[in-house]
């Protein structure tokens, strides 16, 4: 397994899953702009939960090998999650459920 020996300064993947959702709701999709920001942003600081930031390529690899696997089932989790507690509205969650309808019957 690709992450069973993460060392203990390092970065789980769990706090891989963190950052890269956290950047993705604040605009940041390179894994540069990410890395950066880990050094940076106090948010990304607190995910991290004192581990040393990870590289730009350690992320993208992680998001080739893991989160694209799932990106689509923990995205509309998190949009059922976020109408649940009253965050978005129903248009935004039909809105939602269109574009994943959309990538599934045309791909």
């Amino acid at each position: 397994m690709t992450y069973s020996k993460v060392k203990e300064n390092q970065a789980s993947p769990r706090k891989l899953l963190k950052i890269i959702l956290y950047g993705y709701m604040n605009g940041l999709y390179s894994s540069r702009d990410i890395e950066k920001a880990c050094y940076r942003d106090i948010n990304f600081m607190f995910l991290l939960e004192g581990s040393k930031a990870p590289d730009h390529s350690t992320i993208a690899r992680f998001r080739t090998l893991h989160f694209a696997s799932c990106a689509e089932h923990i995205l509309a989790q998190t949009t059922n999650f976020l109408y649940e507690i009253g965050e978005i509205s129903e248009v935004s969650k039909h809105q939602s459920n269109s574009i994943r309808t959309y990538r599934t019957t045309s791909i």
